[in-house]
């Protein structure tokens, strides 16, 4: 018989996989290339990172959209569902998009994103993630993919708030299993954030209260409608407190 970790496993990417079906309904708002939202010719603020960030935009409340109302201003939002950090063409997973690549040097004051999840959870299963976290980032958080990645967003100019995944405390979903992983993930990439100036973490695992799916969407992986506004408010307030033009 499987364990019941490799069936959750087995349910979970199926459950990505028909995911991943929706990237042409999303695409609708921009894609790849990504919209500009909000009232300001020039947008000042880019938005990058995976189905955390991307959830929700057919309801005009992923977290872009939300941060584009509250500021009033241009978002431009390149995150795509299914994207990993450590992107390896050929490597089983499939049709990813590089979260670097969805980058573009260009004179953003804030750059907003996510990453890395997918990684955990499709690359490795949450399983035997070691190799796989320590390439993005170092024991020491120091080093790694993001760590190289964040500073040179941060060294052209942007300062970058990088939100972390949501914990289901209480509950039986398909991502409960990459707690510890997950855990391990973000306080490396909370201490490099804390080592760094104008890069800053956001945790966002004490965000759900024990038991409560109502902040998950019926696939228990991504958020709600309700959640991804929450996230997005709290960004935008993150932005205007430490914004240059305040």
């Amino acid at each position: 018989m499987m364990s019941r970790l490799k069936v959750m496993r087995l349910r979970t990417i199926s459950l990505l996989l028909a995911i991943g079906v929706l990237q042409a309904c999303v695409s609708q708002f921009g894609g790849a290339n990504g919209p500009e939202l909000g009232n300001e010719k020039q947008p000042r603020i880019l938005k990058i990172g995976d189905s955390l960030m991307r959830w929700n935009a057919l309801s005009g409340n992923s977290i872009a959209q939300v941060i584009s109302k509250n500021l009033n201003e241009s978002v431009v939002d390149r995150s795509q569902v299914g994207s990993v950090m450590l992107f390896k063409q050929n490597a089983g997973q499939g049709a990813a998009v590089s979260i670097p690549e969805q980058y573009i040097a260009k004179d953003w004051d804030w750059t907003v994103m996510t990453g890395g999840g997918n990684d955990l959870l499709l690359g490795c299963g949450c399983m035997a993630c070691d190799d796989t976290i320590n390439e993005m980032v170092s024991e020491n958080a120091r080093d790694g993919k993001i760590p190289d990645f964040l500073k040179t967003i941060r060294d052209n100019g942007s300062k970058i708030l990088y939100i972390g995944y949501l914990r289901s405390p209480g509950l039986l979903t398909p991502i409960e299993h990459c707690k510890n992983e997950g855990d391990l993930f973000e306080a490396r990439l909370a201490k490099f954030a804390d080592s760094e100036e104008n890069i800053y973490f956001a945790s966002m695992q004490n965000l759900v209260p024990r038991g409560d799916a109502s902040y998950f969407s019926l696939d228990r992986i991504h958020p709600s409608r309700k959640t991804s506004k929450m996230i997005g408010e709290f960004a935008a307030d993150f932005i205007g407190k430490h914004d240059d033009r305040k």
